[in-house]
């Protein structure tokens, strides 16, 4: 029963995903954005999440979800971060594009097999990037999203270590619809 409802919520969460994707290019004239990569990220993530979780002995599908729930926290979210910023014109800072810079060099670091403290590392920039996106928000009084955001950190970082797959699931689908729409 635990194998169907995660597999539900990845479907949940692809149809979310793939739902902004197209609506967010249809309204951006097909323009590549940081946005763009979040979104495509997250998509992938779901369809590689409902493939594990329906064909569990294909490695090929464990290692392909690995890496994009790696990328999840490490890119997509700063993107989001640096696209939140974009729209409301604060990227002539230089610590603005270091939440990009520092996501990128982790996923480098990932792909090279470099298992320094990357797993920490990850959730301390992940978790950084998300109160910085939840301080833009509440500057420039983006309430819904602030609260969507809140639900993801609790799910990322709550009472659990590790939240349940489903949980995390439909967290990550409100905060990407909420992303897709405050921007």
């Amino acid at each position: 029963m635990y194998r169907v409802s995660v597999i539900t919520s990845y479907i949940i969460l692809f149809c979310i995903s793939f739902y902004c994707l197209v609506s967010h290019f249809e309204r951006t004239k097909f323009t590549l954005r940081f946005l763009s990569i979040t979104l495509g990220i997250i998509c992938s993530f779901s369809i590689f999440g409902a493939l594990r979780w329906s064909f569990p002995c294909n490695w090929n599908f464990e290692e392909i979800h690995v890496i994009l729930t790696f990328l999840v926290p490490a890119v997509a979210v700063p993107c989001m971060v640096l696209e939140s910023w974009l729209d409301r014109g604060t990227l002539r800072n230089a610590h603005v594009w270091a939440h990009f810079i520092v996501g990128l060099s982790l996923t480098l670091l990932k792909l090279k097999k470099m298992l320094m403290l990357q797993k920490d590392l990850v959730k301390a920039l992940a978790f950084f990037n998300l109160v910085c996106l939840l301080l833009a928000s509440l500057f420039y009084r983006d309430y819904n999203v602030a609260i969507l955001l809140l639900l993801f950190i609790m799910s990322q970082y709550g009472a659990y270590s590790k939240p349940p797959e489903h949980l995390y699931n439909y967290c990550l689908g409100g905060f990407t619809y909420a992303a897709y729409k405050s921007v």
